[in-house]
């Protein structure tokens, strides 16, 4: 699950958020632009990003869901299901 295309883009997606959430923290209020030390928000941010990207591996990517249809023959020793039936099933990254 985790070497995915579609695990790759939502830990890009949420080291972006990460990366932009840094860099506001940094902008303080009152600084005019051109008195903002960019190159340590640029170290903060990249920082982040990389923190961010490691903890989705580790820990996985919470919002991540996988839905999908599943014929129920593929369930051995399920006796709600009879065969031939069609199952919908949404699986988070938790329940595994």
């Amino acid at each position: 699950m985790k070497w995915t295309k579609d695990f790759w883009m939502a830990a890009l997606n949420r080291a972006i958020r990460t990366g932009a959430q840094a860099a506001l923290s940094m902008i303080t209020v009152g600084v005019a632009i051109f008195d903002v030390d960019w190159l340590a928000v640029l170290g903060v941010v990249a920082t982040s990003m990389v923190v961010s990207i490691l903890t989705s591996i580790v820990a996985g990517i919470p919002e991540m869901k996988i839905d999908g249809v599943i014929s129920a023959d593929q369930f051995e020793g399920i006796e709600d299901f009879n065969s031939g039936d069609i199952v919908r099933f949404k699986i988070t990254e938790g329940d595994k």
